[in-house]
């Protein structure tokens, strides 16, 4: 029965990521970054010391919902970003 709610909630809190380009102009990549990865925190700590509550799995499937789809937006499939954002640019092959 609850499945159904951890669906919607994933999916309604996903929505934020249609907003991200625009967080992401206003704030910068790593403040949003850093709330992205604080939130899946927050979501893995609340299943771990509240397990049986549905609010908290309610909760917990929000913040999965917004990370999820806020990331998949800031890093797009299948693009190669991992070498231009930690490698120095001398060291990139062209």
């Amino acid at each position: 029965m609850i499945g159904p709610a951890l669906f919607v909630a994933f999916g309604a809190a996903g929505c934020l990521g249609l907003f991200t380009g625009e967080i992401t102009d206003r704030l910068g990549l790593r403040p949003v970054l850093l709330f992205l990865f604080a939130a899946s925190a927050a979501s893995l700590l609340l299943v771990a010391f509240v397990p049986t509550s549905w609010a908290g799995a309610i909760i917990s499937a929000g913040l999965q919902g917004i990370c999820v789809m806020c990331l998949s937006a800031v890093f797009p499939s299948g693009a190669n970003v991992s070498s231009q954002i930690f490698l120095p640019p001398a060291l990139l092959l062209s």
